[in-house]
């Protein structure tokens, strides 16, 4: 009988506490949003003497891509520089592949 009565009194504590947590609070004013202050971005170096590369595959516009910094020029460098280069100027999907093995080697 006791522990029926103990599990009662639980249970009804944890209703309580629960319908409390559910309760509006008319005089306390909506949170106002953050301020949020963007910093400028930064300015990248220019590329002073970096030659651009101007790539022409048969039956594409020749598209120029500019050449990166001096400690990026590894193959996965190139090849992304020449798929964004290649999809800004214009090369569909089914040419790109072609575009970029050109490119990059």
């Amino acid at each position: 009988m006791l522990r029926i009565i103990t599990v009662g009194l639980a249970i009804s504590a944890w209703l309580s506490a629960a319908s409390a947590q559910v309760g509006q609070f008319p005089q306390v004013p909506a949170p106002s949003p953050p301020m949020v202050q963007l910093a400028p971005l930064p300015v990248p170096p220019p590329n002073v003497g970096a030659p651009s590369n101007l790539v022409t595959v048969p039956g594409l516009p020749p598209v120029n891509v500019p050449a990166g910094p001096p400690h990026r020029n590894s193959f996965s460098d190139r090849v992304e520089r020449c798929i964004q280069a290649g999809t800004a100027a214009g090369i569909g999907p089914n040419d790109i592949g072609a575009f970029t093995r050109q490119c990059a080697n």
